[in-house]
């Protein structure tokens, strides 16, 4: 049995509007169901500019690195242009990334 851990925090950082969004507590194979993969999409379309807070990968950009939602896929993992000009995609239930919106 899968348990799902949902937790989303909101913090005020001017002059952006932060939401921290930690998906999934488990060690084993992440899978992710059509609803939690909706969400996803719903939440990162396009566009979207995240900040990174961990990232479980040798390649990976630094902690605050900031980048543009390119596209999210049917694992649910989330790809981003870094600013550093990579693109590695943040795994779902693996990475952490806060989305920033501008207010």
């Amino acid at each position: 049995i899968i348990n799902w851990k949902i937790r989303i925090f909101n913090l005020i950082i001017s002059p952006y509007r932060v939401i921290y969004t930690c998906i999934g507590d488990y060690n084993f194979m992440r899978i992710i169901t059509k609803n939690h993969l909706d969400y996803l999409r719903k939440q990162y379309p396009a566009g979207t500019i995240v900040k990174l807070l961990s990232m479980e990968d040798i390649q990976a950009p630094k902690k605050g690195t900031m980048g543009e939602v390119f596209h999210v896929d049917d694992t649910g993992t989330i790809h981003v242009k870094w600013e550093t000009g990579s693109t590695l995609g943040v795994v779902y239930g693996v990475d952490r990334i806060v989305k920033v919106i501008n207010d």
